[in-house]
């Protein structure tokens, strides 16, 4: 696997892990999942581990987000931010998923702020 598939991959699971927040993957969460996933150039048991996690519940602890490169985190986080509100709204539990995923990038209140305000 290449370091962009790598990313991809390390992407995927955290944009599941976003629509698995609020306990459920709406039907724009999976919709705009699978466009994405199927178009990604990944191999076929690459794209069915990613479906997989549309199926399986993924949180925010089945990631590997230490190390994360600071000019990275922002993206990261506005990515996460951008799945969340694929079906308009914003749940408590996507709220706190957010706060955590926050404080696991070491990504300041204000900061955070200023990322969704941009959306």
């Amino acid at each position: 696997m290449t370091e962009q598939q790598s990313k991809f991959m390390q992407a995927a699971q955290l944009w599941a892990a976003a629509a698995w927040s609020d306990g459920v993957i709406s039907d724009e969460e999976r919709v705009g999942m699978v466009v994405i996933i199927k178009l990604a150039e990944l191999d076929e048991e690459d794209k069915a581990m990613a479906m997989g996690w549309l199926e399986n519940k993924v949180d925010l602890d089945d990631l590997n987000i230490a190390g994360t490169p600071v000019e990275d985190r922002a993206k990261i986080y506005t990515s996460a931010l951008r799945v969340v509100m694929l079906d308009n709204t914003l749940a408590e539990t996507e709220k706190a998923f957010l706060g955590r995923l926050r404080d696991a990038l070491d990504i300041d209140e204000a900061t955070a702020a200023e990322l969704r305000k941009n959306l």
